[in-house]
């Protein structure tokens, strides 16, 4: 960079690795940079502004809502599922698996989630497992299974660790 700031009009650079080629650099001018116009940068600004107000009347409009909200006020009840991809009241499908993600990790009762330019509030009013499919059952049962194993594993390692030294050996291996 200091190379390219010392170089003047018509010179070449030394060849420089480009995506696995050298390419050499001819310097055919320099653009000075000059500050800006009180009309040029108002054009950058007032999108920039205008995007920041909105997000933050929608984060404070949610946050009034997700207070006050309850089966009387709520616009919508839907019942989700994490096997059915359908589109979910006005967001795309993108959004919509977004969406389930992050409800389906929360464990919040109420709340509110952000989508790139959307928020969306809820409430669980209520869950239930599907009782006619045994295929997620028995997913759900495996993977229990799974936590408990992997808890009480952590438990005794701890337990013994606890209890005994730990002590490393290693020797190099000679494989002449």
């Amino acid at each position: 960079m200091a190379e390219l700031e010392s170089a003047k009009n018509g010179d070449f650079l030394k060849p420089k690795l480009v995506n696995d080629k050298y390419a050499t650099i001819k310097l055919i001018s320099k653009i000075e940079s000059k500050p800006m116009t009180f009309e040029e940068a108002k054009v950058f600004v007032t999108n920039d502004y205008v995007k920041k107000e909105q997000q933050t009347n929608l984060q404070k409009l949610a946050e009034e809502k997700v207070k006050n909200i309850d089966s009387k006020t709520a616009q919508s009840t839907i019942w989700v599922n994490i096997n059915e991809n359908k589109n979910i009241l006005t967001l795309s499908n993108e959004e919509s698996l977004q969406f389930l993600q992050k409800l389906l990790t929360s464990k919040k009762e109420r709340g509110i989630i952000k989508l790139s330019d959307k928020v969306v509030v809820y409430r669980i009013i209520s869950q239930k497992i599907s009782q006619n499919n045994q295929k997620d059952l028995f997913l759900i049962s495996q993977s229990v299974s799974q936590l408990k194993n992997k808890v009480l594993e952590s438990g005794l390692l701890e337990v013994l660790n606890k209890k005994y030294e730990t002590k490393i050996y290693s020797k190099g291996m000679n494989l002449e």
